[in-house]
């Protein structure tokens, strides 16, 4: 399961130590075992998102919703004490990974920057994207809204400070799996409220 996610090597022993204390509990089995890496991830401050668990199961051929594996992941982690949610900071780094994943956002990155390294483009988007998501204005936003579309808008709208015209919103939207319209929502949200204009 932790190949799947390319989940580092910390991440998957701390898993496994989780894992055999929630089967004492609980049934074991792929579902159990995507959680346990979920929780690890977070306390490692390696954030594994629903989705990409979900999408791990689906390639195991189990059809497991997020919202199940998010229940999960909520009951689990306070019964065992290691509950936290991850902050914004940990989403924008997880969009980093899933759009250097994405062969269509490599793509056409190396198009626009042929002169240079696509993994040193997408960590400068990262590094303005870590300094954007420290804004005031997402506190504001943040209540109710998806850290993953806002994660994944401040990276589009850091690629935009930085003179960007790709990635466009639907390469992110596409290499994360959110829906295009939402992203092109939050985006204009976030610029509404100052976002990037420093």
């Amino acid at each position: 399961m932790a190949g799947l996610l390319d989940a580092p090597r910390k991440v998957e022993e701390l898993a496994a130590r989780i894992y055999w204390v929630l089967k004492s509990d609980s049934r074991g089995g792929f579902l159990l075992a995507a959680v346990a890496l979920i929780l690890a991830g977070r306390q490692l401050h390696y954030l594994i998102t629903t989705g990409e668990a979900a999408a791990a199961l689906r390639r195991l051929g189990l059809s497991v919703s997020k919202r199940k594996i998010a229940v999960r992941v909520a009951n689990h982690g306070k019964s065992l004490g290691v509950w936290r949610i991850p902050p914004l900071s940990e989403y924008v780094s997880s969009v980093i990974r899933s759009m250097g994943r994405s062969r269509d956002v490599e793509k056409r990155m190396k198009e626009s920057f042929p002169e240079r390294r696509f993994w040193s483009v997408l960590e400068r988007i990262r590094m303005r994207a870590l300094r954007l998501s420290r804004n005031e204005g997402l506190r504001r936003l943040s209540p109710g809204k998806s850290p993953l579309v806002t994660a994944a808008a401040v990276v589009y709208i850091a690629a935009l400070t930085l003179g960007m015209r790709n990635p466009s919103q639907a390469l992110i939207a596409r290499a994360v799996g959110v829906n295009e319209s939402v992203l092109r929502r939050r985006v204009s949200e976030l610029l509404s409220l100052g976002v990037g204009m420093d």
